[in-house]
């Protein structure tokens, strides 16, 4: 057993310096440090006896070998010491962990299959509220704020990389991790495509800090250094909408909280106090002297656009039908509104298009 304490001290050496070889963003030379340790663990592991009283000491070495492995990206070695390990006697909780490991492995070789890859960029997005509750979370309080903050991710990657705002682009990936137990909480990493043409300037840290930095603009109610700071009104909409979509109700979500590698930030300005869009003297003078006007009804898609912007369709109820003109860049917080009834309030032109100022659920009001 002194050659087995002996191996595995040596790999538990070398997996240290493979995590700081890692956290310093040598992923090279992590990747052979982790190498020789699961190497060593194999064979401490190796050398153990498969008789029952050598339990759990021979599980728990193969499956900490297997794990050396996946961290070296070598999974086909990684899946031979899970069976390995599994041809044994292991614990409850050693299986469940191999299974764990054995859905991360198959996992990174379908990333490696569709040449994604993930980087270790990530935003860890915290949910604080009456509707929450040891991980639990009402389902459309979650996928409507995850949703608009996966928009913001793929549109601050698109402005960052000069795209326009339609662009199809996948540049970025973003890929969910499960919640953690005790909260609300989901980290959401950052994966990119190898197919697709990358900027050396700009990289998922750099988008990471730009969307943080934005968030704190409009936390601190800092909207025109927000616009500064965007530079295109398309991108700015798109980018404040999404966030009065994240932003706490002061109801069922009392805080928002959004943690990176470089920056914490608890957002805890409520979704009511948040503009929808820039200032009302920056409207067309014809628009600004329409007749203001606030209706609720039932929003309906329409597929047809006016110029740059596009319009959806509320009827309200007297079963009179209005066009309501979307400013270019607002059509993910439109969209999440489709077949509920709405609040509307705009510009009136006296006829049937209403320009949309603001636009809230009824719940909300």
């Amino acid at each position: 057993m002194s050659t087995v304490k002996q191996l595995h001290d040596e790999a538990m050496m070398l997996l240290q310096d493979a995590i700081m070889f890692r956290h310093n963003g040598e992923n090279d030379t992590a990747d052979k440090v982790y190498k020789k340790a699961y190497i060593l663990e194999s064979n401490a592991a190796e050398s153990v006896s498969q008789k029952p009283n050598c339990e759990p000491t021979r599980s728990i070495l193969f499956r900490s070998s297997a794990s050396l492995a996946y961290q070296a990206g070598d999974y086909d070695n990684s899946l031979n010491l899970i069976g390995k390990c599994l041809s044994g006697n292991p614990t409850a909780r050693i299986k469940n962990e191999i299974r764990e490991l054995y859905e991360n492995i198959y996992f990174k070789m379908y990333l490696n299959q569709k040449r994604i890859m993930l980087t270790d960029e990530e935003i860890d997005f915290h949910l604080t509220g009456n509707q929450i509750s040891n991980g639990l979370i009402f389902y459309k309080e979650f996928i409507d704020r995850i949703n608009s903050l996966i928009q913001i991710i793929k549109k601050t990657t698109l402005r960052m990389f000069n795209k326009p705002y339609r662009s199809i682009s996948e540049i970025f990936s973003p890929i969910l991790h499960p919640v953690s137990s005790g909260s609300f909480s989901i980290t959401i990493k950052i994966a990119y495509n190898k197919c697709q043409q990358q900027d050396f300037f700009v990289n998922p840290s750099v988008v990471v800090d730009e969307i943080m930095d934005c968030f704190d603009f409009i936390q601190n109610e800092k909207e025109d250094e927000l616009f500064y700071r965007i530079k295109d009104e398309t991108f700015y909409n798109n980018f404040v909408s999404n966030t009065k979509k994240i932003a706490p109700d002061g109801k069922n979500i009392t805080s928002v909280d959004f943690i990176t590698k470089r920056k914490d930030l608890k957002f805890l300005r409520r979704s009511d106090s948040i503009p929808l869009l820039l200032k009302e003297n920056d409207e067309p003078l014809q628009v600004n002297k329409l007749e203001k006007i606030t209706i609720s009804g039932i929003l309906d898609l329409a597929s047809s656009k006016q110029g740059k912007d596009e319009f959806a369709e509320i009827t309200d109820e007297n079963g009179k039908a209005y066009k309501i003109v979307i400013k270019e860049g607002l059509d993910d917080y439109v969209r999440s509104y489709y077949k509920t009834k709405v609040i509307v309030e705009g510009n009136f032109d006296g006829n049937s298009s209403i320009y949309m100022k603001n636009m809230k659920n009824c719940d909300e009001s």
